[in-house]
C-alpha cells in the first residue's frame, strides 16, 4: 500500500508539474465553464493582448463576453486592470483529477482543439493514434508521456510570455 501511494504520488502531474492549488469551488465552477476563461487569463500575460478589443478580436470573441471574463477575472484575483489594460497577477492554475469539473475542463480544450483543426496552420500539432500494446508497455508509455510533459513545463515555465498555447494529450485503455 505504502509504495502505491508512492507510485500515486510521484504519478499524480499536480506533484510532478508541481502545480499551484486551483481557486475557490464556485471560482473554478465559472472559470471551467469554458475555454473562454482560461484563454483569456493566459493571454492577458502577453502585452499586446491586455486590452479587451485586442482579446476580443484574437479570439473571436464578443465585447460583452470579454468584459465579463475580464471582471471575473478580476473579482477572482488572477488580474488586475490598470488604465485601459489588465496585469496578470496569478499565471498557474490546477484542478485537481479528482475534480467534479475535471472533465468539463479537457471536454472545453478538445472543442477548442477542433476548432484548431479549421485554421490548418503549418506551427500546430495533431495526432491520433489507435494501437495495441502489452500492459507492462502501456506503463511505459504513460511514464515516457508523463516525463515529456514535464520536461516541456520546464521549458514554459520561464519562457516569456509572447504567444499562447494549449496543450492537449490522451493515453488511454479501450
Amino acid at each position: 500500500r505504502l509504495l502505491d501511494a508512492k507510485t500515486e504520488k510521484y504519478s499524480g502531474l499536480k506533484n510532478r508539474l508541481k502545480m499551484p492549488d486551483s481557486l475557490k469551488l464556485e471560482q473554478e465552477t465559472r472559470y471551467y465553464s469554458s475555454w473562454h476563461y482560461g484563454a483569456v487569463h493566459v493571454l492577458i500575460s502577453i502585452k499586446e493582448f491586455q486590452t479587451r478589443d485586442v482579446l476580443a478580436a484574437k479570439l473571436n470573441v464578443p465585447l460583452p463576453k470579454i468584459d465579463e471574463i475580464l471582471a471575473f477575472l478580476t473579482d477572482a484575483g488572477l488580474c488586475k486592470k490598470e488604465g485601459q489594460k489588465y496585469q496578470l497577477l496569478r499565471s498557474q492554475l490546477h484542478l485537481d483529477k479528482s475534480s467534479p469539473l475535471i472533465s468539463k475542463h479537457h471536454v472545453n480544450w478538445r472543442l477548442r482543439g477542433l476548432l484548431a483543426f479549421d485554421e490548418n496552420e503549418d506551427t500546430q500539432l495533431h495526432y491520433s493514434s489507435v494501437f495495441t500494446v502489452s500492459k507492462k508497455d502501456y506503463s511505459r508509455v504513460r511514464e515516457v508521456l508523463s516525463k515529456a510533459l514535464a520536461e516541456a513545463f520546464k521549458i514554459i515555465t520561464p519562457s516569456p510570455e509572447e504567444e499562447g498555447a494549449v496543450i492537449c494529450l490522451d493515453l488511454f485503455k479501450l
